[in-house]
């Protein structure tokens, strides 16, 4: 825990965290080791169900770094109250357990300072699957014209700082949004003004265990969560409405969803990710036998 130091930073990095305390240090310390000069951290411990994270965000004295201890909101709602609590003309995103190599707030902020039309800057970033040692780089996508946007996210989201007033202009995070919030935030803000992203990288993502791609319900919510953040048809906001109530009638043994598992296993056999697809056609075998369980019960 850290005394304010009141003098305004020039960069303030916001993470939400929860759980994953064997990651703590190794994010922390990356973002302790930045070769900057001002910035400050704020990280919201979001009722971690875990009592080492206390325990272990606890033990830092750094003065850069705010700690926030909370009753669980979800990710969202925490980064939107990190994000009007931060100081700084701009404010980084940081994904827990991920890591920010060390150059990423100077070459972000050397973007947003030289150019006054630019609202957001995201990077291009390695990314490993949890335990193993692999990387595999990813570079940023066209953020410049809606069209692209709505095809994919450029870059994810740890990567990007934002211009605060920017991402205040443009309305901020909506909080209905439980994934993907990033990506419907992206478009308001190319309403305002630009987007841009450095083509190298200065960000490595861990794919956990407990994500989205490693989970049925996790990741068909996430596409239903996709499926919002991309309409901007006039219908939009009855459809964002609906979100919550429809990830939660999610069930993977539906004939719909464990013909999107299967789907999803090939694919991921097909890219020679033999760990990932073996758990899938392992929901997949479980998700089936549900059905067939259910089908003798009528």
């Amino acid at each position: 825990m850290c005394t304010e130091n009141k003098a305004v930073p020039k960069v303030s990095i916001v993470c939400a965290w929860y759980n994953r305390a064997d990651y703590i240090k190794d994010t922390v310390d990356s973002l302790l080791n930045q070769d900057f000069d001002d910035y400050e951290i704020i990280i919201s411990n979001d009722g971690s169900t875990d009592p080492r994270v206390k325990k272990i965000l606890d033990s830092y004295s750094d003065p850069k770094l705010t700690i926030i201890h909370k009753e669980n909101e979800g990710f969202t709602k925490t980064l939107k109250m990190l994000m009007e609590k931060s100081r700084a003309p701009f404010v980084a995103i940081q994904g827990a357990g991920d890591l920010s190599y060390a150059n990423r707030l100077r070459k972000q902020y050397e973007v947003l300072s030289n150019d006054e039309n630019v609202g957001a800057v995201g990077s291009g970033f390695d990314v490993g699957i949890e335990g193993m040692k692999k990387i595999k780089y990813r570079p940023p996508i066209d953020t410049s014209k809606v069209e692209e946007l709505k095809k994919n996210v450029p870059f994810t989201h740890g990567t990007i700082m934002y211009r605060k007033y920017s991402y205040l202009q443009a309305g901020g995070y909506d909080t209905r949004f439980k994934y993907c919030s990033d990506w419907d935030l992206y478009f308001r803000i190319l309403s305002v003004c630009e987007i841009k992203a450095i083509d190298e990288p200065l960000y490595k993502k861990i794919e956990f265990n407990d994500g989205f791609s490693f989970s049925p319900v996790h990741k068909f919510s996430q596409d239903l969560y996709k499926e919002a953040a991309i309409n901007r048809s006039s219908d939009r906001e009855k459809v964002v409405d609906s979100l919550d109530l429809r990830a939660k009638q999610i069930k993977p043994y539906q004939p719909y969803y464990l013909y999107q598992s299967a789907r999803y296993a090939a694919s991921l056999l097909k890219r020679r990710n033999f760990r990932k697809s073996f758990m899938w056609f392992r929901y997949f075998s479980s998700s089936f036998f549900q059905l067939h369980k259910n089908i003798l019960g009528k």
